[in-house]
């Protein structure tokens, strides 16, 4: 069996790094957009079947990966 630590950490790290140049513009939705955005093409990089259980979005409006929403290669 697979870990998947190292490709998740990478999904972590495409969101950081698509967020990092806006950080401090005040927009707080683009910032969270620009890493949402990365972290699902990522997370569908993935080699594994996934579906998103937990999500802040619906909380504050923000963009998000919606919650049922399916994630991963399969």
């Amino acid at each position: 069996m697979m870990s998947l630590a190292w490709p998740l950490f990478r999904v972590t790290e495409q969101a950081a790094l698509a967020a990092w140049p806006q950080t401090g513009c005040g927009d707080k939705n683009k910032i969270d957009g620009l890493a949402v955005t990365a972290m699902r093409q990522a997370l569908n990089d993935v080699a594994f079947r996934g579906q998103v259980v937990i999500g802040e979005g619906e909380i504050d409006h923000a963009p998000m990966l919606w919650i049922g929403e399916d994630v991963g290669k399969g």
